[in-house]
């Protein structure tokens, strides 16, 4: 069970309305953010496919079973994943791995390993160790395979059976012989996924990690090493225990013995890695291409070139030789065979360094939120390449990982020694507001008001001061109905005179170059997130140039609701309040300035206020 399958227990737990459909096949569900939604509409969201982010058509929203948690329970906004998937299994008795907790009491480190796949994604495996369950969870519940680290780590020695064909019947009798042995110990033992087994040991460091001993098909798995382990699966096949839970047992000194005899038989047999190549028997047919006289060596070339794309250059070179040894009448010199596997091994390295290059590009114009799939996806890399190179770029800073095997692009600074082209001047006037300093491509300002304090109309005042300025300006409006319509004729602008356009998300605005803008008003759900909204709004002024003006709602007190941040990002910050109750005085409060033209950073602007023409005038300054 993973705890994603207590995701519809859970929303359905939290939303009165939930509800679940499919169409085409698709899984469709309430969205998390159905609060947030203007029309409670049919089931809306999914799960993006091979993955565990949430998805929703109507509102955008993107996130994991932990992110819903968080938006459906203000409590526990600021709880890691690690305490939302403690609370899940707690609160709804989710019985997730029970295997874990026996790994815990047996003082395992487990290792991450690829999916459906026996390797570590972690460049430096050997080195890190993973005690705690809650990593574990992680991994499984993203779908990665689990290793258990084998030797001193963990305490453990594996003795694993391969079930794999090709033994004499002396091989298979003494391979049965020892597998009886280890039987009769009655120590803890896994089931492989393709027929084989594990027996696991107390640590034993004589046993030292080998492959194949005696030609057997038995490994050695001690340190250095690692073992799938439950409930990892290759192959659509499972990893799993026979007696989990048994107690692991010293190994006895006639198995050990037995062992380590057979370990010096896999010395002495491999004291030539190509000696059975060479004492092979050649009575037997060639492949004759009179058509690779005198080219045999490229062809050889671009047929390792070929094959060391999937397998490493020892295994290639082992290839090569079988090749070269049966398909040609007359076998190059096996020098030859090594000489050309120097170029080819450069070739590996040197497609290895384009694909890093590739992702770390991808990284970089992505910034954040990148998974091994949507590099995959996009620049068709395995997976196995995609998961050593995000790993790598973490150790080496270049990136950091978020939760759920998610990834955000680190920037390094990029350092200057010289003055940049000073920022070119606006060639217009800032309604209200132009006295107060001199403006710059770029500039920010951020004006707000309380509820009912009339900020469209006062967007649309500063617009119409702009029109008449001969500067066609742009006004994005985030409320429905044609309010802002009626106020833009009323004071007098003309249709054609302004660009206009709807805009709920602050996050997927793209200002014009240069231009005049006006955001009616920014929304920001969760005020915490609003340094990131501002960061955007900044960089996108910093490509784009032009003035920027975002109208905010105060709170009923009349304060910022992020003051820090508001007053960090933008060139001038001002509220407007409203002095009497006829509504026709108010003010201005300058809360920042960047340069003040005089030196005077915080002032008050009087105004009033014609509630017939919708007009806002300016009186004094104080």
């Amino acid at each position: 069970m993973s705890i994603n399958d207590k995701l519809f227990e859970y929303l359905k737990s939290k939303i009165p309305i939930f509800e679940k459909t499919s169409s085409k096949g698709l899984a469709l569900f309430t969205c998390p953010n159905i609060g947030k939604h203007k029309w409670k509409k049919d089931p809306s969201a999914t799960i993006i496919n091979g993955s565990d982010i949430i998805r929703c058509f109507d509102c955008g929203f993107k996130g994991t079973f932990a992110d819903a948690v968080r938006l459906l329970e203000p409590d526990k906004k600021n709880y890691t994943d690690a305490r939302i998937t403690e609370y899940i299994i707690d609160t709804y008795q989710a019985d997730i791995y029970s295997e874990f907790a026996q790994y815990k009491k047996y003082n395992w480190s487990l290792v991450p390993v690829m999916k459906n796949g026996k390797n570590p994604i972690e460049k430096d495996w050997t080195d890190i160790t993973h005690y705690e369950k809650i990593d574990w969870i992680k991994w499984a519940n993203n779908g990665l395979n689990l290793g258990i680290r084998t030797g001193e780590v963990s305490k453990i020695t594996v003795i694993d059976f391969d079930n794999k064909p090709g033994l004499t019947e002396e091989q298979l009798k003494v391979k049965e012989e020892l597998r009886l042995q280890l039987e009769g110990l009655k120590t803890l033992k896994q089931n492989t996924a393709h027929g084989g087994c594990h027996y696991v040991i107390q640590y034993t460091s004589e046993l030292k990690q080998t492959t194949d001993i005696a030609g057997l098909k038995i490994d050695i798995r001690n340190d250095g090493g690692q073992i799938l382990t439950q409930p990892s699966i290759v192959d659509a096949n499972k990893y799993q225990w026979v007696n989990l839970g048994n107690e692991i047992k010293i190994i006895s000194d006639e198995i050990k013995n037995k062992v380590l005899e057979l370990m010096k038989v896999e010395v002495s047999r491999s004291e030539n890695n190509y000696s059975e190549i060479k004492s092979a028997s050649t009575d037997k047919p060639f492949l004759k291409h009179n058509n690779l006289e005198g080219r045999c060596n490229d062809t050889f070339t671009q047929l390792a070139g070929a094959l060391v794309k999937k397998l490493t250059p020892d295994q290639t070179e082992y290839v090569m030789h079988l090749m070269n040894k049966y398909l040609l009448e007359k076998p190059m010199d096996v020098k030859a065979i090594s000489a050309m596997m120097g170029s080819v091994s450069d070739y590996k390295k040197t497609e290895e360094s384009t694909q890093e290059k590739l992702i770390l590009e991808y990284l970089k114009q992505m910034q954040n939120d990148v998974t091994a799939k949507d590099i995959m996806d996009s620049l068709t890399i395995p997976r196995a390449i995609a998961d050593k190179y995000l790993s790598k770029f973490v150790k080496d800073g270049k990136a950091i990982r978020l939760s759920r095997g998610r990834y955000k692009f680190r920037e390094k600074v990029e350092w200057n020694d010289k003055y940049p082209v000073i920022t070119k001047k606006i060639n217009y006037k800032i309604p209200y507001f132009e006295d107060l300093q001199d403006y710059e491509e770029g500039d920010i300002i951020v004006l707000g008001g309380k509820p009912g304090s009339g900020k469209t109309t006062t967007s649309l005042n500063i617009l119409k001061q702009v029109v008449e300025q001969k500067v066609k300006p742009y006004y994005i409006f985030s409320e429905s109905g044609s309010r802002h319509y009626k106020i833009a004729s009323k004071l007098g602008i003309q249709e054609g005179e302004f660009y206009h356009s709807y805009h709920s998300n602050p996050l997927s605005i793209e200002i014009e170059p240069h231009a005049f803008t006006i955001l009616d008003w920014l929304m920001v759900e969760e005020k915490e997130n609003t340094d990131r909204v501002f960061k955007f709004l900044t960089e996108e002024m910093e490509r784009k140039g032009g003035i920027l003006i975002v109208m905010m709602q105060l709170k009923e007190s009349g304060d910022w609701y992020a003051p820090n941040m508001v007053n960090q990002f933008p060139a001038l910050g001002a509220r407007y309040f409203i002095d009497g109750d006829d509504r026709k005085t108010g003010h201005w409060q300058i809360d920042k300035v960047r340069d003040a033209r005089y030196g005077v950073f915080n002032s008050i602007i009087q105004c009033e206020f014609n509630p017939e023409s919708k007009i806002i005038t300016t009186k004094d300054v104080i």
